[in-house]
């Protein structure tokens, strides 16, 4: 009984050891496959590009949206050839442009231009956190503002608007709302 039993768990640990799982995709020079985790955000910080370029790269409708295992184009696409037809040589014709009658268009004033459309409503901001400033908004180092508070103290969105991301997995920008 236990010799059947030891073969039996013997199997079972072999047949767990053959897995099922596809080969991983073969991905050439200036791919990248998604790995868990990944944002589009991560991938271009890493791969030194602008997401919007990814975005645009990749033809991604919505770039909060990658799938592990995507493989995405991370460089610049070669530019393409384009064939042009010779141009046969013709006349060439000179002369003045026709200008509108003086007159016929007015500028528009100073106050139509400042006047936002009807139904607009000025943006306001609120302040996200009650807590002194630790650290303020750096371009070269930290890209953000960090408010001292309490762990479970609330923190509001600045404006209405949809959270994209939570979490710490963009390197470089440690815990990001």
């Amino acid at each position: 009984m236990m010799r059947r039993a030891g073969c039996l768990i013997a199997t079972l640990a072999l047949a767990a050891c053959a897995s099922q799982h596809g080969a991983a995709p073969v991905v050439s020079a200036g791919e990248y496959v998604v790995r868990r985790g990944d944002t589009l955000y991560s991938i271009a910080l890493e791969h030194g590009v602008d997401y919007r370029e990814l975005t645009q790269w990749n033809s991604l409708d919505d770039p909060t949206r990658i799938r592990t295992g995507q493989v995405l184009r991370v460089a610049r696409p070669e530019p393409r050839g384009v064939t042009v037809g010779r141009v046969s040589p013709g006349r060439i014709e000179a002369r003045p442009l026709e200008a509108p009658p003086p007159g016929a268009s007015k500028p528009a004033s100073a106050a139509a231009l400042a006047t936002p459309p009807a139904g607009a409503q000025p943006l306001k901001f609120i302040w996200p956190a009650r807590g002194k400033v630790i650290a303020a908004f750096e371009q070269t180092r930290g890209k953000g503002v960090d408010i001292d508070g309490r762990l479970g103290d609330p923190v509001l969105a600045a404006a209405r608007g949809k959270v994209t991301y939570v979490g710490s997995g963009i390197r470089g920008l440690g815990k990001m709302l």
